[in-house]
This record gives C-alpha cells, structure tokens and sequence, in this order.
C-alpha cells in the first residue's frame, strides 16, 4: 500500500476532506460513512453525496455530479473545522 492509499485509508467518519475535479471544482467533503471499499462523503457547499473509492480516492460522477479525486487528507485546525461543520448544517446537513 503506497503513502497515499494508506491516507485514504485513513479518513474515518466524521472527517473533512478536500477533493479536486477537472472541471477545477474544488469539494470540501464531510466524510458520512466509511466501508472496507468505499467513503461516502457529503461536499459540505452543494450537499451532494458521493462515494469515493478507497484505494484510488476516485468518485465516479453521477447526475449532476462532477467526477473527482481526494487530493488532501490533511486535518482542520479544530475552529476551522467547526465552521465547516455549522456551514454543513446550515445547508441542510444533519
């Protein structure tokens, strides 16, 4: 397993994340539910859920969804990563 795989790996429920389209969409996603195969995450902004594969950090797209790609599993500072959470909430976010 490379380093990056292994970061992936890593992301459990409750984690924030940030992921990249091509389309230069940037995703600041609320990890949801983790599986042994899967990360299903909520982009915190949009509301739009998606399931990124754990081992390539890849989300297919979907209706109106764009494709992307985890690319920074690096922790929040705790106030920042608050906020993030009361934006979630704020639209619509449980």
């Amino acid at each position: 397993m490379n380093s990056r795989e292994s970061k992936i790996r890593g992301i459990a429920a409750g984690d924030i994340f940030h992921a990249g389209a091509p389309n230069g969409a940037s995703l600041i996603c609320l990890a949801l539910d983790v599986s042994k195969e899967h990360i299903e995450a909520r982009v915190v902004t949009t509301q739009h859920v998606y399931q990124f594969d754990r081992k390539t950090g890849i989300a297919e797209a979907g209706e109106d969804r764009v494709p992307c790609e985890i690319d920074s599993v690096i922790p929040l500072p705790q106030h920042i990563y608050n906020v993030m959470l009361s934006i979630d909430k704020k639209y619509g976010g449980r």
